[in-house]
């Protein structure tokens, strides 16, 4: 072989080599953003320090002979769309044996209009038999001890905290899933095979320049 043509040989297979250690690095890159995304995916919000009974002197009724379900949630975040599917369909299903509270968080730094144009606002407007409201500085958030967009609460006609958790498997997954399962299962039978869930979504109080996800309008 000529010494130019061995010289280019060379040449080409160090190419080759940076190349393939680049690709390397790239795939590597690309699988750990898969795995801390999909750790994300099932790592449980803050399940706070609840209330076990029904707070009193607060602007939510507690209902007379039935259920009462109090979602709290972040306008803006992501992971509670696909909660706000599920809370459609337990109260599609539980009739008029619940009596249904979304409430919204809402920072003292903004406007209500901050919570009411959101996208989730919108889309918990066109729930049936779903009252809405916002929480002004999060105070009935810590009257009852919730920390985590999506947390759901089912309380009985005695006060009695009856099941707490989310209603999603994972972060912004809807379809059934063990909170959904057990709310029905309480409101139906009066008897459930868990009380409690992991809860999955954003922090609830949080203030608006936090970037939760500044995409959502």
């Amino acid at each position: 072989m000529a010494p130019h043509s061995k010289g280019h040989t060379m040449k080409l297979t160090g190419l080759q080599v940076m190349a393939s250690m680049s690709l390397c690095a790239w795939l590597a890159i690309i699988v750990a953003g898969f795995v801390i995304l999909a750790d994300y995916e099932v790592t449980p919000g803050s399940s706070g320090d609840l209330q076990h009974r029904f707070p009193e002197g607060i602007e939510v009724p507690l209902a007379k002979g039935d259920f009462t379900l109090i979602m709290f949630a972040h306008p803006r975040c992501p992971c509670t769309r696909s909660s706000l599917e599920e809370l459609a369909r337990i109260t599609a299903r539980g009739g008029d044996r619940m009596s249904n509270h979304l409430v919204f968080f809402q920072p003292s730094s903004a406007t209500t209009e901050w919570s009411r144009r959101s996208t989730l606002w919108r889309q918990a407007q066109r729930i049936p038999n779903l009252r809405v409201r916002v929480d002004n500085d999060g105070r009935l958030a810590r009257k009852f001890g919730v920390q985590t967009s999506g947390h759901v609460l089912l309380y009985d006609s005695s006060s009695v905290l009856r099941y707490q958790g989310g209603i999603t498997s994972s972060r912004g997954h809807a379809g059934d899933n063990y909170g959904k399962t057990a709310v029905l299962s309480l409101v139906r039978d009066g008897k459930a095979d868990r009380s409690q869930t992991p809860v999955f979504g954003c922090s609830l109080l949080t203030p608006v320049d936090n970037s939760i996800d500044s995409r959502i309008p």
